[in-house]
């Protein structure tokens, strides 16, 4: 017997922020994942509710923990390794990610060879990532635990979500997200991010949308779509975005 997957409705903004269930793993999923999309920097599944509507079987992976000193390429052979064993994969899946999240889709693509990488806002070497963030990131990795949840807690986030151009439920969505991250994951994910060789080849297609005024991650000259938005697209320009993704599986 099928069991029927119930979306249930979002989350407004006077609403308790609950997670949606978003196929994680494999007792959650009701079709093989046709696309995977990993979390950005200090964000969990909540980040791609927005792209729900544009593919049911989405997967969106939960980190697993870090080792002391691991570097990114390392994290995410054992990270490729865990989704294969825990994922039910479609012979032409797509697996991308924003910012950080798309970092880890390239360097496990040649693990896992999807279809095509999708880079939303994101980047092939940490060259590509502006100075004033890479300081941030290496504040960031020595924060104490303590400031760092204050500051994920204050009204710094809603105001940086709405300099993004998020508005209505998505800087609920967002502050949700700030409240959940996992702190020490978060410190190493940034170190991780700022000491990243680059990634190897993917031995597939890597395609690339990106916020025309990404004060994070520039835009380069060879971005296959550009949006009026700035690093958050997937929230900010949600429809634009799960265009693109459909335009994506659409080729596979």
């Amino acid at each position: 017997m099928s069991v029927q997957h119930q979306r249930p409705k979002l989350v407004g903004p006077n609403e308790p922020t609950e997670p949606r269930p978003i196929p994680g793993h494999r007792c959650e999923q009701v079709a093989p994942a046709k696309l995977i999309l990993i979390p950005g920097l200090g964000a969990n599944r909540r980040l791609y509710e927005p792209q729900l509507d544009i593919e049911p079987t989405l997967a969106v992976p939960t980190f697993i923990p870090e080792r002391p000193r691991e570097t990114l390429d390392a994290y995410c052979a054992r990270f490729a390794d865990h989704i294969r064993k825990t994922l039910d994969l479609d012979d032409d899946f797509c697996i991308g990610g924003i910012s950080f999240g798309g970092m880890c889709a390239l360097e496990m693509a040649a693990t896992l060879r999807p279809r095509a990488v999708v880079l939303v806002g994101a980047c092939t070497t940490p060259r590509q990532i502006s100075l004033q963030f890479r300081t941030i990131a290496r504040l960031v990795s020595i924060t104490p635990t303590p400031i760092a949840t204050l500051v994920l807690n204050s009204p710094v986030v809603r105001w940086s979500a709405r300099w993004q151009g998020i508005d209505g439920e998505n800087v609920d969505r967002l502050a949700a997200i700030a409240r959940e991250t996992d702190v020490p994951f978060t410190r190493w994910a940034a170190r991780a991010c700022v000491n990243w060789a680059g990634a190897t080849e993917p031995f597939t297609p890597v395609r690339r949308v990106h916020g025309r005024t990404d004060h994070v991650i520039p835009p380069t000259d060879d971005i296959e779509r550009l949006i009026d938005g700035r690093h958050l697209i997937n929230l900010s320009h949600s429809a634009d975005v799960n265009a693109f993704l459909a335009e994506v599986l659409a080729d596979v």
